[in-house]
């Protein structure tokens, strides 16, 4: 019998293929086991909408008892506690309406179930907003943490929102997937800059952040350069930042105000896409795009000195964390990721069934969830919220706000279960200024969360 040659070319190849072929039938199940659970899901959550619609509304009871019934006698069972079933109603309610509908759950089931629970949380009931998000994560491959970032950062809203003259100056296909590309405000609140600072230190700021950086602008662009030199006539130049969008085969020259836009900044960086087109465009490469990003603009100016121009432009406001803030939030994060350590097993039966919050004149009731921090319906909010919220834990700020415009806390009560991804997150949200979770979230007999976990630690 032949010896067999481990470092023989043909061996190493096939070896290589069949390991390749195999990654190939691991995410086809992965994809098919997601694609079946969605579907489940989606039936569950129809069922309980048609058939239990009262009784699931006004009777949180109701998902527990389902719960259980649903999983007695199915040993390993998974995504059947209460507040998941909670979120196949939400599921289905949210997107029912839509008038192609079996297209739609063709698309809804090829996303993760992790990434729909983030959706919905902060969706409410805008099924376009959601859907938005759906696409975008099938058409970007996201992450949960990158898809978590857009959904923070409000990207449906800021999506081509930019003012701009890209119709008037470009053919029709590309000014549209043009203006897809531009937002307003982007978020640069990744970047430590001082609220003195100027267009270089923020151009320093995005560069040491140049990942952040090109998430923010969107799925395409990469990275050319700051401050590339350009020599015209006996002079030099330079621009603040150029990248090249790989789809649209253009490059795109950004240059940065500190201030309110002013009409006469268009001539300079019209003067440098003049010279990206001269020197780096090459023949298959389109027009050179500009965007101006300003602290501030008066919409109506910047519509009038668009109007003569013949470039394609566009112009975007910033928006950045000042410096000063920034040690505040980590510290106050830092808590945050202390309290969501999980100090007991999800299984453990000696968590508190129901826990209080009575802080800023209001009452509210919640449980320990396998994931988080869930608050009942019916509970309060407070009817104030500080500055030091939105200070200091503006993330919580803008979580309340978005619970109250998604239809979550109407009239300062919370209208369905809600969870929270940590008991501080839920406090905070509830009393209206920064909370700790373990401190103020208590029993029945005024025990505090942090007391009943220390005594079931020890």
């Amino acid at each position: 019998m032949t010896e067999l040659d481990v470092n023989d070319v043909a061996y190493r190849t096939w070896i290589r293929d069949l390991k390749a072929y195999y990654r190939q039938l691991q995410i086809r199940a992965a994809v098919s086991v997601n694609s079946a659970m969605l579907d489940f899901y989606w039936r569950l959550g129809k069922d309980i909408s048609e058939r239990y619609a009262d009784t699931a509304y006004y009777g949180s009871r109701f998902f527990v008892a389902l719960s259980m019934d649903l999983q007695a006698g199915l040993q390993n069972a998974s995504g059947l506690s209460p507040i998941n079933l909670r979120y196949c109603q939400r599921f289905y309610e949210l997107y029912s309406t839509q008038s192609n509908l079996p297209q739609v759950v063709e698309i809804l089931i090829k996303v993760p179930w992790g990434h729909h629970r983030s959706i919905i949380d902060r969706c409410g009931g805008n099924s376009a907003k959601a859907l938005f998000y759906v696409q975008k994560t099938l058409e970007h491959g996201w992450s949960r943490n990158a898809l978590l970032n857009h959904l923070d950062t409000n990207l449906f809203e800021r999506h081509g929102r930019g003012i701009n003259n890209f119709a008037l100056t470009m053919p029709p296909n590309d000014s549209d997937l043009i203006r897809e590309t531009i937002r307003d405000p982007y978020h640069f609140a990744f970047a430590e800059i001082a609220e003195t600072a100027q267009e270089r230190d923020i151009e320093r700021a995005l560069i040491s952040h140049i990942s952040e950086t090109l998430m923010e602008l969107g799925q395409g662009f990469a990275y050319v350069g700051h401050q590339v030199r350009f020599q015209v006539g006996e002079r030099e130049f330079y621009p603040d930042l150029i990248f090249y969008h790989l789809g649209l085969r253009r490059y795109l020259v950004i240059e940065l105000k500190v201030g309110e836009f002013q009409p006469e900044n268009l001539s300079q960086l019209r003067f440098y896409m003049t010279a990206v087109d001269n020197q780096l465009k090459h023949e298959w490469d389109g027009q050179t795009i500009g965007l101006l990003l300003c602290k501030e603009r008066d919409a109506v100016v910047a519509k009038y000195a668009l109007q003569g121009e013949s470039a394609p432009i566009g112009i975007a406001r910033y928006t950045t964390l000042p410096v000063e803030f920034r040690d505040v939030i980590q510290s106050v994060e830092q808590v945050c990721d202390t309290v969501q350590e999980r100090l007991w097993g999800g299984e453990n039966k000696n968590q508190p069934g129901d826990l209080i919050c009575e802080v800023s004149g209001t009452k509210a009731h919640g449980w320990i969830s396998d994931s988080g921090f869930v608050v009942t319906s019916g509970s309060r909010v407070s009817v104030r919220v500080t500055p030091s919220l939105r200070n200091h834990t503006p993330s919580y700020y803008r979580l309340r706000k978005q619970l109250e415009a998604d239809g979550v806390i109407v009239d300062r009560v919370f209208t369905y279960d809600y969870e929270f991804a940590s008991p501080s997150a839920a406090s905070s949200v509830i009393a209206g200024r920064p909370s700790n979770g373990r401190i103020d979230w208590k029993t029945a007999d005024g025990r505090s969360l942090k007391d009943v976990q220390e005594e079931w630690r020890t």
